[in-house]
């Protein structure tokens, strides 16, 4: 994770290193929130925003078939509307044939303005390059960076330091059964739990 120029973060994710049957589709949600709560604590990271890079080396059928459409629409929800996060691009590389008809369920629930920030690149890491600096990507990617395994152990070093105080702070929180939210009932209920809303509105 790395800030270039205009002082965006990079993140990088590997889908197709998720396992479901080791680790269900809630834990995956889960690291994902603590992983945007730590970024938050950095107000620069609020005002500049991300871009994600999203790499689908050995993503196939198990992934796809554990991605249901209320998981999908929880997900962008939290990333479009209830983090005070803003993504400005997503590129994605490595992309399988079945890539496509994955991006089609998400895709259905995303916005306009994050429709236009997907960028496929396939194999092809020059095009790549020409929206990121190689000093700004790992060298799996054919950046100057160290490698991808070498930057996630330094950061799941980080999250593991800061995990007693985010559970700390969040232990007074929580989400609402669906038989309590307001106005709906087990199957109209908003799968969020109603936690989506606006928080700082920002130009882009």
């Amino acid at each position: 994770m790395v800030t270039n120029k205009f002082f965006h973060l990079f993140l990088c994710l590997i889908s197709g290193q998720w396992d479901p049957d080791t680790m269900d589709s809630k834990d995956l949600f889960r690291a994902q929130i603590m992983t945007m709560e730590r970024l938050l604590e950095d107000e620069e990271n609020q005002i500049n925003g991300v871009v994600f890079v999203g790499d689908f080396t050995d993503y196939g059928m198990k992934q796809f078939m554990k991605t249901t459409p209320s998981m999908a629409k929880l997900n962008t929800s939290l990333v479009q509307n209830a983090m005070p996060l803003r993504t400005k691009a997503a590129h994605f590389i490595n992309t399988p044939a079945i890539f496509e008809t994955a991006m089609a369920l998400w895709r259905q629930f995303l916005t306009e303005k994050m429709k236009n920030r997907l960028i496929v690149h396939g194999a092809d890491y020059g095009t790549l390059h020409e929206h990121i600096a190689s000093s700004n990507l790992p060298s799996d990617y054919g950046g100057t960076l160290p490698g991808v395994v070498e930057c996630t152990k330094k950061w799941m070093h980080e999250l593991e330091a800061w995990e007693t105080k985010f559970f700390a702070e969040n232990a007074g929180y929580g989400v609402l059964n669906k038989s309590d939210i307001v106005g709906s009932n087990e199957k109209s209920a908003d799968p969020s739990g109603g936690i989506v809303g606006s928080f700082k509105k920002l130009d882009d």
